[in-house]
């Protein structure tokens, strides 16, 4: 595995460009903070992704975002979630792909393993991570509390309904806390980042 804050890093410049696209927010590279966009704004954006599902494809972009940028807060603070995982190889290009099914299904690693990561699941960071991440920042416990708070309903009824199955007109409804919960908790784990906030905005200019 590569070096915790390295990984951070990517996890954290990855998260920006991620909740950037979701259109609910943008980055402010003068100020340095998140700031939520309005909804006449949202709307026009989100039609034009799709004009049926483009608000769905938002909010997962928005979910994935969120649980990138925590966890690599996470990790620049090296409170690590990371583990090892043994996952089967792929096929390769041009393989009889019913052949690769047919001894695939019955044993999974027959075609040999591969060692990767596992970073855990939004629930876990959420029960682990966070609670580790917030003894090692300064941080008010008001404040403790809405971060954990807003990652626990991330998990349970925003991001566990988009990622399983698409509800038709439910998202409306929680666009008002993208404003008021979501986006200060994001700018409250920004300020962690070495040498604050601002440092956000070079490494969206050079990624690693």
């Amino acid at each position: 595995m590569s070096h915790c804050f390295d990984d951070g890093r990517r996890q954290t410049t990855a998260a920006t460009c991620l909740l950037q696209q979701s259109k609910l927010l943008k980055w402010d590279r003068t100020d340095g903070k998140f700031v939520h966009e309005e909804y006449k704004t949202f709307s026009e954006e989100w039609i034009n992704i799709d004009p049926d599902f483009g608000r769905f494809i938002c909010w997962i972009t928005f979910s994935a975002g969120a649980e990138l940028l925590a966890k690599g807060v996470c990790l620049i603070h090296e409170v690590d979630m990371r583990l090892p995982k043994e996952t089967p190889v792929a096929p390769s290009s041009g393989d009889d792909l019913m052949k690769w099914a047919r001894q695939f299904n019955p044993n999974t690693k027959f075609g040999g393993i591969v060692n990767t990561t596992d970073y855990q699941t939004l629930g876990k960071l959420n029960d682990v991570y966070l609670k580790r991440l917030l003894t090692k920042v300064d941080v008010k416990a008001h404040e403790g509390q809405l971060l954990r708070a807003a990652y626990t309903l991330l998990a349970g009824t925003i991001r566990n309904r988009d990622a399983h199955a698409y509800v038709k007109d439910v998202r409306d409804d929680h666009f008002h806390l993208v404003e008021e919960l979501f986006v200060p908790c994001f700018n409250l784990m920004v300020s962690w980042l070495p040498e604050g906030a601002g440092t956000l905005s070079q490494w969206v200019d050079t990624p690693l």
